[in-house]
């Protein structure tokens, strides 16, 4: 029978800007693979991966679930600096791969890697250090480089919004054609130094100015840079990963707020929380800055508008809503004067990743949320909450129930992974059931002591310290109270507490159930 192969392949981001091909290693390991008669199981890709951890590469470990379940008999790299370049990783991966049977090829070592002798694990380990090293040195020389950089008044990184690197003639931009009036034109700078975008720090400076008047939010800016034509230049843009997907956006409420904390605009660089002088230009002046600092303080202190004294947006929910069909945090958004929505963040920049595109009303979802949390933390409460949560303070049957509980949730997880592997799931249901899955597993977090000290300080008197409270207060307060709330189809999914809370709101839950 042919061996059974799996293909790995990945790139650093640092590799990809230096164009290490991942199409380049793709074709080699086919095409080694084909010559000598194997049986491609699949290509797993991590792109612009590093290969110092493994937790964010799920390529890499989607391969070596395929490896423990018996499905491949050999992993096959063009080098073994694309498994890893931490020695310890390295390592323990060598160690699995002899207890499970499966050999490593390397079309840089001509052939298998040999784990079964100790001269060959001595000449693994060997490589594994040499290629720690090589990445070590290549992060102190990357580091050295950009703290020089920055000393130096120099940006380090994709510029943010309002400037650019000034080489109009190779303008390779996504918001340079029709977009830029000096697209394609003579040069501004050398390339190393930021310049003021010829469009976009107009931008920069309505916002500020916008702002400063004290009349207009965060998502009114985001509104009207959209509706002027400006967009974001992001900078995911060339990189070629389906998963991230780049370009221009429009500006959202978040993308202004940020903007307009930026002290880049002063012609500042910043490295590792130091300010220092940067070679750039300043789009705004200091004066500009500190009083749109103070417009904000004033608005969370005051809670009111200078337009005709009515309340702030102020979204009482927001950070705790999630989509319950993607996951993705759901964001605010206003429609002109009269009504406040939320609505999922994913829906509105990518376009078909979700089909949950329509707002619900923030009014009515705060009220259902303010009525569901002052009943779950009733007068009559308390005492029985307390001794519902010793049993976690003291041990016992509930920590039994738990253990048993993660035990069965752990197990659902690893046939979800399984049914991925195979093919039964696609990735995005393999998604969703194992955010589903997390969360019940978050949710078995025992409260430790303090968190409960916490709460029971918070739920004396709660309804009275609720009406005294302010919206921004308010919103504080369920931030302690709840970990996220999901929304699916404009009504609340499901709503996950905080671990000193979820037997308030359980007991909440089955006194509704037996009122039906």
């Amino acid at each position: 029978m042919p061996l059974i192969a799996a293909l790995y392949i990945r790139v650093s981001g640092e590799e990809q800007r230096r164009g290490y091909s991942m199409d380049a290693q793709r074709e080699d390991l086919v095409r080694w693979s084909e010559r000598m008669g194997w049986k491609v199981y699949h290509v797993y890709e991590d792109p612009a991966k590093t290969g110092r951890s493994i937790e964010s590469r799920f390529g890499y470990q989607a391969m070596m679930e395929a490896a423990r379940a018996n499905l491949v008999d050999a992993i096959v790299v063009v080098d073994t600096d694309r498994l890893h370049r931490n020695v310890a990783n390295e390592e323990a991966m060598h160690q699995e791969l002899m207890q499970l049977g499966v050999k490593l090829f390397s079309l840089d070592e001509r052939g298998e890697v040999d784990l079964d002798t100790a001269r060959g694990r001595r000449d693994a380990r060997r490589k594994a250090v040499d290629d720690a090293y090589y990445s070590e040195r290549l992060s102190e020389r990357t580091t050295r480089g950009k703290k020089q950089r920055a000393y130096d008044g120099l940006w380090n990184g994709h510029p943010p919004f309002g400037y650019c690197r000034g080489d109009c003639h190779t303008c390779t931009d996504p918001n340079g054609p029709d977009y830029c009036p000096n697209h394609g034109g003579m040069p501004l700078s050398d390339g190393r130094h930021l310049v003021a975008h010829p469009r976009d720090s107009k931008g920069v400076l309505l916002a500020f100015e916008l702002y400063n008047t004290g009349e207009y939010t965060d998502a009114e800016i985001a509104a009207t840079l959209n509706e002027t034509g400006y967009r974001t230049n992001n900078k995911y843009t060339r990189k070629p990963n389906p998963k991230r997907k780049g370009g221009p956006r429009p500006f959202a409420k978040d993308t202004v707020r940020d903007l307009l904390r930026n002290k880049t605009y002063l012609g500042l660089v910043k490295y590792k929380g130091e300010l220092l002088p940067g070679k750039h230009p300043a789009l705004i002046s200091q004066t500009l800055f500190d009083s749109c600092l103070a417009v904000r303080k004033a608005k969370s202190r005051a809670h009111k508008t200078t337009r005709g004294g009515k309340l702030a947006r102020i979204y009482l929910l927001g950070g705790l809503l999630y989509c319950g069909e993607c996951g993705s945090k759901l964001h605010s958004a206003a429609s002109g004067q009269r009504y406040r929505y939320y609505r999922c963040y994913r829906a509105f920049q990518e376009p078909g990743a979700c089909s949950q595109k329509r707002g619900i009303r923030a009014d009515m979802l705060e009220a259902e949320v303010e009525l569901m949390v002052l009943a779950a933390l009733a007068p009559e409460l308390p005492e029985a909450w307390q001794r519902q949560t010793n049993g976690y303070l003291n041990g016992g049957s509930k920590w039994e129930e738990i253990e048993r509980h993660r035990q069965i949730l752990e197990t659902k997880l690893e046939r979800a992974k399984r049914l991925y592997i195979d093919g039964d799931m696609n990735y995005d249901e393999y998604d969703r059931e194992r955010g589903k899955i997390n969360s019940e597993l978050a949710r078995l977090v025992p409260p430790d002591a303090v968190s409960l000290e916490k709460a029971a300080n918070l739920i004396k008197d709660f309804g009275v310290i609720w009406d005294r409270a302010t919206l921004i207060e308010r919103k504080k307060i369920l931030r302690e109270i709840l970990e996220k709330i999901m929304i699916k189809d404009k009504v609340i999914f499901e709503v996950i507490p905080k671990p000193a809370f979820i037997h308030l709101f359980a007991e909440h839950t089955k006194r509704k159930e037996t009122a039906h």
